[in-house]
This record gives structure tokens, C-alpha cells and sequence, in this order.
């Protein structure tokens, strides 16, 4: 997945030289919404100061012992 700022959330914007944080979420009715019963990960804040800035998130199941 690439991000670019076509993805920003606010049109207008830009997301080069901010604190970005990148959330993954799997939604059972498909809402982009959060809802109680999502599964979700959010990355910490980093400095997006990078052409190559990489993450690597796990939605991992609440559930699992």
C-alpha cells in the first residue's frame, strides 16, 4: 500500500513534513467507521520526513490467549 497526499484526510493538504499515524482496521458491516467489534491497530505518531517512510502493523484478534 502507498500512500500519497491524494490520501490525505482534508483537502488541500499534504502529507509530507507532519507526525503521521497509519490506522488498519477490519470492520464486519464494512463501515469505515469505528464500531464496537472491529479489529483494529494504530501506529505510533512518527515524523513522515521520508520519500520511503515503511510500516508494518498486525491486527492480531483480541481474543487470542
Amino acid at each position: 500500500l502507498v500512500l500519497d497526499d491524494s490520501d490525505e484526510l482534508m483537502a488541500g493538504r499534504s502529507l509530507a513534513d507532519k507526525k503521521i499515524k497509519v490506522v488498519a482496521r477490519l470492520s464486519s458491516t464494512g463501515s469505515a467507521t469505528p464500531q464496537q467489534g472491529d479489529w483494529q491497530v494504530i501506529s505510533d505518531a512518527v515524523e513522515n520526513n521520508s520519500p520511503a517512510l515503511q510500516f508494518s502493523l498486525e491486527i492480531a484478534s483480541p481474543f487470542t490467549q
